[in-house]
């Protein structure tokens, strides 16, 4: 018989499984460090990439708006109109394709959470966008109105589109007279070139 002592000896120790509390809790302030340091950089990229789809998007406008002048032979406009917000938060931008004049078409209050395009006669809605503010984006332009003439093929006005995003993320859409859009942007968006 062997006494308690060595018998406490030769036996192998116990491997206890898991983790301490000490080590979980360090893992978890190290997790909470890197989250916190990824968010600013994870949200500045879904800005970008919200703002590059929008401008991708408004480069097919303008493309249609010019081959729907070309294919109808008929002056056609593109105009800004902004949507008013029966509560009072920003107003969404309406992008529309149509023919007369600026002032026979507006962008009513939203209606299920977009705004209503409409034009009175003789004028025609061919066409519109909307811009949401809730996306965080917001379009300006140098000019209310753009007009295509077919007959000539040239735009009258010229003007720029400037898509901006939060911060300094802009991206421009110049249109010659000749109908033709540049686009480029400051902070490198979507491969365009700087302005």
């Amino acid at each position: 018989m062997t006494s308690p002592v060595l018998e406490a000896r030769l036996r192998p120790p116990l491997c206890h499984g898991g983790f301490t509390l000490l080590e979980l809790m360090l893992s978890l302030a190290m997790l909470g460090l890197l989250l916190s340091l990824a968010t600013p950089s994870w949200s500045h990229w879904i800005q970008r990439q919200k703002l590059e789809m929008a401008s991708r998007e408004l480069q097919s406008v303008l493309a249609q708006w010019r081959r729907m002048s070309l294919d109808t032979q008929q002056p056609v406009r593109l105009s800004l109109y902004p949507a008013p917000s029966p509560d009072g938060t920003p107003p969404h931008q309406c992008v529309l394709i149509h023919t007369g004049s600026p002032t026979d078409c507006r962008c009513s209050p939203e209606v299920q959470d977009l705004p209503a395009t409409s034009c009175r006669s003789p004028a025609q809605r061919l066409q519109d966008w909307v811009v949401r503010h809730a996306d965080g984006l917001t379009l300006a332009g140098n000019v209310g109105s753009l007009r295509m003439d077919p007959r000539l093929g040239t735009v009258t006005p010229t003007g720029t589109l400037s898509l901006k995003g939060t911060g300094d993320l802009e991206v421009k859409h110049i249109v010659n007279v000749l109908g033709r859009v540049r686009v480029c942007s400051d902070a490198r968006i979507g491969g365009w070139p700087a302005c």
